[in-house]
């Protein structure tokens, strides 16, 4: 039994000074490509390699690398003979510099806390002198009424001030209580995001003689991406459209960016690179055949080859109240406080975890706007889909009516709001959002074929003694979206690299890897744009003011929300997909209350016939389009016709008055000039034949 001992502690031994005896070297992360999911890193190590073969462990590594994208390179004669990555599981790095930073506030805070109850210890003996010293002074003979008077005068304005001064000390305790509190759930949320295990990488080299190399090391990380968004202001009618191109970065691979120099890439290297083929097309007898999971299957967010039938995932959708999907809302798996997998959800609102271990999980759903969703409980078995499906509620904010007004000078200037009420860029980030798919360019924010929605963003930034107890955006709050100036083109370099755009910020930037997003400015432009009003009176009774923009095709745009500016004031929000955008992009900057549109039908012209089996009816609608404004006014009106897909159901006699008429679609389109305080009436009408004791949707 000893000799059993003995042999284990020397193998305990061999194995700790094997361990000692590699080199540890910090792997300084000094630039990183994020594509829109995923990104890649670049650190560079200056380290000194002697004659032969040395082995080198290099930290500060992500812990949930792709290990197929790891590239190690070596000058000045080194050799690399491998190179391996392993998670560290014993690894202590201690707590971050924000938590020693939190952990910092706190002693003080708690030191001065100790003071105050001091102060308070002492009070209650000054208190208890009074009390004792005013019995004895009650208790001696001879007192006279007066000098009575005047004893009891001093205790009660020397009891008054102590009891004073003890309820302001104990309400201080009570105030620094509530920031240590505070500060101590900061810290274990700070604490809980180094429960991952870091990741080291260990390289092994050959020289033939001794060196000093810069080893470079580049490798992908899934966690990581970022999301586009514009803010698109309109200072006055007839001004160019001022565009500002943002970015939304976040990462949690569980290492910081500290000061590295970004690139943003429209780039996705989890789609995968290699074009689809068509196989045949069999035809034959669909018979049920259960599938097996039992074949591995390479993933890239773990970076390894899984075997699916251990493995699980979270599949659903998100949506708002209305039943609409929700774009680029954050979805992420907790376990334990940690959050395990996350994604973005898609353009439909659908989005996926996988895979994910068999067991419970936490499901956490955000969008900037809404009222954050979390899901206990979700159950995740060993090669099953959980469906989970997601419903957001926005938040308690409302914009304030939106009047078009004539200005003679910009009213874009950052100490000067304009008209109606300002609203800050964190403001904007906290209205609630919707996302349709209706009605489109009939409501702020709407492009051509494009939903309207409400702002997002990032949240408000909380500070405790210095310590940011939430996130931080960053930008003066006195600029709102005016922050993203046309300065920041001075340091983005955009490139077009085959068959993808790149940004290159010059700016260094500290991107933390706790999944928060950070914004960053992209770039800025002025675009050409026309004005005109656009009217649905079927579906909203108020006229629209859009911008027609051109140009927009040269400053390599992806699909984003936008934030919407006009004159000063936030109007809303909307969502742009360049791929079915065309060469003019439909603005819509808000409501005019100055240009009166009515749909009305009139009764006098209906008629209603029986022929045979069928019934036979005739409609006319008018619409008037009043201009109050002082002066001339170009307006789109759209209306339709009814369109029959049954041979049962005819719609005849058309009539349109100067309209363009789509037979397909049955739309009417009229473009209208209307003069200062004058009224246009336009006037359609068509006859229905359908079966008799029929329902139809007219």
């Amino acid at each position: 039994m000893l000799l059993r001992t003995l042999s284990c502690l020397c193998l305990l031994s061999g194995v700790c000074l094997a361990a000692q005896a590699q080199e540890e070297k910090k792997a300084a992360i000094k630039e990183v490509t994020v594509f829109l999911k995923g990104a890649e890193l670049r650190s560079e190590s200056k380290v000194k390699l002697p004659e032969g073969e040395s082995e080198i462990v290099f930290t500060n590594v992500a812990g949930n690398i792709n290990e197929k994208s790891l590239n190690v390179g070596a000058d000045n004669g080194a050799v690399v003979q491998s190179a391996t990555f392993r998670n560290n599981y014993l690894k202590d790095n201690g707590p971050t510099p924000r938590a020693k930073q939190i952990e910092d506030s706190i002693i003080y805070l708690s030191d001065k806390r100790n003071l105050l109850q001091n102060e308070i210890t002492a009070i209650d003996e000054q208190i208890n002198v009074i009390r004792n010293n005013r019995k004895v002074s009650t208790e001696e003979k001879g007192i006279s009424t007066e000098e009575l008077k005047k004893l009891l005068s001093l205790v009660r304005t020397d009891m008054k001030n102590l009891l004073d001064e003890k309820t302001k000390t104990n309400d201080s305790i009570m105030k620094l209580n509530t920031r240590i509190n505070l500060l101590a759930n900061q810290l274990r949320e700070e604490n809980n995001r180094d429960d991952d295990p870091a990741g080291q990488i260990t390289v092994k080299f050959y020289c033939k003689k001794a060196t000093t190399s810069n080893i470079v090391i580049k490798y992908v990380v899934p966690t990581a991406g970022w999301i586009p968004s514009y803010d698109l202001r309109v200072p006055h009618i007839n001004a160019p459209v001022q565009l500002a191109y943002k970015a939304h970065v976040y990462q949690n691979s569980g290492v910081d960016w500290n000061k590295v120099k970004l690139t943003l890439s429209a780039g996705n290297p989890s789609e995968g690179a290699q074009a689809p083929k068509l196989n045949p097309w069999h035809l034959g007898f669909y018979r049920h055949t259960p599938v097996s999971y039992s074949q591995p299957v390479y993933n890239q967010q773990t970076s390894d080859y899984t075997n699916t039938a251990q493995a699980g995932a979270i599949i659903g959708n998100v949506l708002d109240n209305n039943g609409e999907p929700i774009i680029n809302s954050v979805v992420q798996a907790i376990q334990g406080g940690i959050v395990k997998n996350g994604t973005v959800s898609d353009f439909d609102g659908n989005y996926i975890l996988k895979p994910l271990s068999p067991g419970r999980y936490d499901l956490k759903t955000s969008y900037v706007g809404y009222k954050e969703n979390i899901t206990t409980g979700v159950i995740v078995n060993s090669d099953k889909h959980t469906a989970v499906n997601i419903r957001l509620q926005p938040t308690d904010h409302r914009l304030e009516e939106v009047v078009v007004r004539d200005y003679k000078v910009p009213l874009i200037d950052k100490y000067s709001t304009g008209t109606g009420r300002t609203i800050t860029s964190d403001e904007i980030d906290a209205m609630p959002t919707r996302n349709t798919r209706s009605v489109a360019s009939t409501a702020p924010g709407v492009y051509d074929g494009l939903n309207i929605g409400g702002a997002r963003g990032d949240g408000t930034m909380y500070i405790v003694d210095g310590i940011q107890v939430y996130g931080a955006r960053g930008i003066n709050p006195s600029q709102g979206s005016n922050a993203y100036d046309n300065t920041m083109g001075n340091y983005v370099a955009t490139e077009n690299r085959g068959v993808n755009t790149t940004f290159d910020i010059e700016l260094p930037y500290t991107i933390p890897g706790d999944g928060k997003q950070i914004n960053v400015a992209v770039k800025s432009a002025e675009l050409l744009a026309s004005y005109r009003y656009y009217a649905v009176p079927k579906m909203d009774k108020d006229a629209f003011l859009q911008a027609q923009i051109t140009g927009w095709e040269e400053l390599d745009l992806l699909p984003a929300q936008t934030n919407i500016f006009y004159e000063g004031t936030y109007v809303g929000q909307g969502y742009i997909d360049v791929r079915n955008v065309k060469d003019t992009m439909n603005l819509s900057l808000g409501r005019d209350k100055k240009i009166v549109v009515t749909r009305d039908r009139d009764f006098t012209m209906r008629s209603v016939k029986t022929i045979g089996s069928n019934m036979k009816e005739s409609f006319v609608y008018k619409i008037n389009v009043r201009n109050t404004r002082s002066e001339d006014i170009e307006l789109v009106l759209t209306d339709q016709i009814p369109v029959s897909y049954y041979k049962s159901i005819n719609v005849d006699d058309v009539e349109y008055q100067e309209a363009e008429y789509n037979k397909d679609s049955g739309e009417l389109l009229w473009t209208l000039n209307v003069e200062p305080y004058k009224t246009s009436t336009r006037t359609f009408g068509f006859t229905v034949k359908y079966p008799k004791r029929s329902n139809i949707n007219l």
